[in-house]
């Protein structure tokens, strides 16, 4: 990964500088500069500067993002973006669903083991 290299060309396509990025993640534009070239962020600063940039933290680690970078990258990211939330929600829903399930058989339970005791 080559996250100078990301970056610079997502902030060409923005037509911002990287002092720009620097003051929005509130870091200095040397030692800002300094930790992309020695690939030395941490995952939370990562994450921040994917937010200012409206772009995927994937996009900083997947291999060969170059070619997604270049051209009309928003639509690709945007469709990303959507598609694992609607798995993440799909997952989230069916654990809950389940989880919910089994309270229902847990409570008819005990509520045999109630009139049981009658």
């Amino acid at each position: 990964m080559d996250l100078k290299k990301i970056i610079d060309e997502i902030l060409k396509q923005k037509e911002k500088p990287l002092s720009w990025l620097a003051l929005e993640m509130e870091k200095t534009y040397a030692g800002f500069r300094l930790s992309l070239s020695n690939e030395t962020l941490k995952y939370s600063d990562i994450k921040k500067m994917a937010e200012i940039l409206n772009v995927p933290v994937s996009l900083f680690f997947e291999v060969n993002n170059t070619q997604k970078i270049k051209g009309n990258y928003n639509s690709q990211i945007s469709s990303s973006i959507v598609n694992d939330s609607q798995e993440k929600y799909k997952t989230k829903y069916e654990v809950e669903n389940e989880y919910l399930k089994q309270q229902i058989i847990d409570k008819e339970e005990i509520i045999k083991l109630l009139k049981s005791n009658k």
